[in-house]
């Protein structure tokens, strides 16, 4: 019996496509489909890059 989820294992994915798992990042690259990662038990900080005046790049929380 298959169950509606929220998400999906990859390999769950890999089972219900019936493909392999090179052929699905190739999806991912090429913007096909979106991967997510499930992060927990972890500190996570959003940011970004900025560069000041004389081109010297730092991070942005």
């Amino acid at each position: 019996m298959r169950i509606e989820k929220e998400y999906y294992s990859l390999p769950e994915i890999l089972r219900r496509w019936s493909i392999d798992e090179d052929d699905l990042i190739y999806l991912a690259e090429n913007n096909q489909v979106r991967l997510s990662v499930r992060v927990f038990n972890q500190l996570l900080e959003f940011g970004d890059y900025d560069a000041d005046i004389d081109g010297a790049r730092f991070r942005v929380p």
